[in-house]
């Protein structure tokens, strides 16, 4: 259950125990109107959280904003490769529509030759010179690669804390991987092994598909 779920079906519960309770108050049971006190103002809390839970949760995240976050806070900064870095916000996405039925970045996500990739990160990345650098370099096997880095003095944008907590995951989940190891990650989730190649990944019906079989 998610958060917002989890406070609507909480605010339900208090406002039924304040309608039982204030009904014992007409009948005379007066030491019941400190419980409908105490209900009113847990009620009133919750109504706030909710509040803030439903604006996060609508709330639009710029890919560019994830992308400085990741640049500036995976420690390896000579492996963010185009490709890799995309990746990364796959399983982000992917991740994200198992948890809250959503995707965070907006990508429509494409199962191409190698896995899922789309253009999207990397023309965000050259589109925004004065945040990226784009390095154009030999990777181990003597072919070019284009790492994307933030600029120096490019300021960490806030992010909802359920976002951050969700980026640290995937970098911490995969800063330590060889190239072989991070990309068997990446096909040994659920839209890669169960859809073909060439076909769009509708990662929020995909998760909730996912779910279903688990």
């Amino acid at each position: 259950m998610d958060n917002i779920a989890y406070l609507t079906k909480n605010i339900e519960q208090v406002q039924s125990f304040i309608a039982k309770a204030e009904q014992k108050v007409a009948v005379g049971e007066w030491w019941m109107v400190a419980q409908v006190d105490s209900f009113k103002y847990h009620l009133d809390d919750l109504r706030k959280q909710l509040d803030e839970a439903t604006e996060e949760n609508d709330k639009v995240i710029d890919l560019k904003d994830i992308l400085v976050y990741l640049c500036e806070n995976y420690p390896h900064k000579d492996d963010l490769s185009k490709t890799r870095i995309t990746k990364m916000v796959y399983l982000v996405d992917w991740q994200y529509a198992l948890d809250y039925g959503k995707i965070a970045t907006g990508i429509e996500w494409k199962y191409n030759h190698y896995g899922p990739y789309v253009d999207d990160v990397y023309h965000c990345a050259i589109d925004n010179k004065d945040t990226f650098l784009v390095e154009s370099t030999d990777n181990y096997y003597g072919n070019r690669k284009e790492i994307i880095n933030v600029i120096d003095g490019v300021v960490v944008p806030t992010l909802p804390k359920r976002l951050t907590v969700m980026l640290d995951h995937v970098i911490n989940t995969t800063k330590d991987l060889n190239w072989e190891d991070f990309i068997n990650m990446v096909y040994s989730t659920y839209p890669i092994e169960s859809q073909n190649q060439h076909t769009p990944l509708d990662l929020v019906a995909l998760a909730n598909e996912c779910k279903q079989q688990i």
